[in-house]
C-alpha cells in the first residue's frame, strides 16, 4: 500500500469484536463467509445512491460474487435501511449504529466495504479494505485519490453538472444514473487489486 495513505490500526481485541458483532448481529462467521460491508447512509440527501440500488446491489454480490452482505447504519438511517431491505430479495444483516472503531472492527474483519462519499468510505481505505467509494456530485479527484494505491476504487458518472457540492438535490442524475453493473465492476476489480 502506498506510503501516503491514511491509516488506522486496530488492537486484536478490536478485532475480536468486530467478528462478534457480526457473528451477534448477523448470524455470520467472517473466518467462514466472505462478507461484503455496506454502508447506505450519509449525512447530505445529494451524496447518497439510492437505497433500491444498494438494495440490488446486495443481490448480484451474492449471486455473481458468492459473498454475504452486512449493512452498516449511522445514526438517524433507519429510514434509509428499511427501504434498502424493503427493495432487497436477499435478507443481508443489519449492524446497527457503532461508535467509529468498532464499526472500523467491523469493516477490518469484512473482505470489502462499498459506501457513499463520508466518513465510513475514508475509514475503509485507511484501513485498507478493498473499497469502492460512490461519489455523486463532488470531485473524485480530491474525495477519493486513492485509485492508483491499492484495492480503492470509486464509482461515479463525472457528468456535466458535477460537481455541485449540493447537499439536497431534487434529481440527483448523478447518482441515479449510475448503474448496479458499474458499481459491481468496480467492486470486482478492488478485489482484484488485492489478490
Amino acid at each position: 500500500m502506498d506510503d501516503s495513505l491514511p491509516r488506522v490500526y486496530l488492537s486484536g481485541e478490536e478485532l475480536r469484536e468486530g467478528k462478534e458483532l457480526i457473528m451477534k448481529h448477523t448470524g455470520l462467521d467472517p473466518d467462514r463467509n466472505d462478507i461484503a460491508a455496506i454502508h447506505p447512509g450519509g449525512t447530505w440527501q445529494a451524496k447518497r445512491w439510492p437505497p433500491y440500488c444498494f438494495g440490488k446491489l446486495i443481490e448480484r454480490i451474492e449471486e455473481d460474487a458468492g459473498m454475504k452482505s452486512v449493512i452498516l447504519t449511522g445514526p438517524g438511517e433507519e429510514n434509509i435501511v428499511d427501504e434498502l431491505l424493503s427493495s432487497c430479495g436477499r435478507r443481508p444483516g443489519v449492524i446497527p449504529y457503532l461508535p467509529v472503531r468498532k464499526a472500523g472492527a467491523v469493516m477490518k474483519v469484512s473482505d470489502c466495504v462499498i459506501a457513499n462519499d463520508g466518513g465510513v468510505m475514508h475509514l475503509s481505505v485507511a484501513l485498507g479494505k478493498p473499497t469502492v467509494g460512490i461519489l455523486g456530485p463532488t470531485e473524485p479527484e480530491i474525495w477519493f485519490p486513492y485509485g492508483d494505491m491499492g484495492p480503492f476504487r470509486v464509482a461515479t458518472l463525472n457528468l456535466e453538472c458535477a460537481p455541485c457540492h449540493r447537499h439536497y438535490c431534487e434529481e440527483p442524475v448523478c447518482l441515479t444514473g449510475l448503474s448496479v453493473d458499474m458499481v459491481f465492476e468496480k467492486l470486482m476489480e478492488a478485489l482484484e487489486a488485492e489478490s
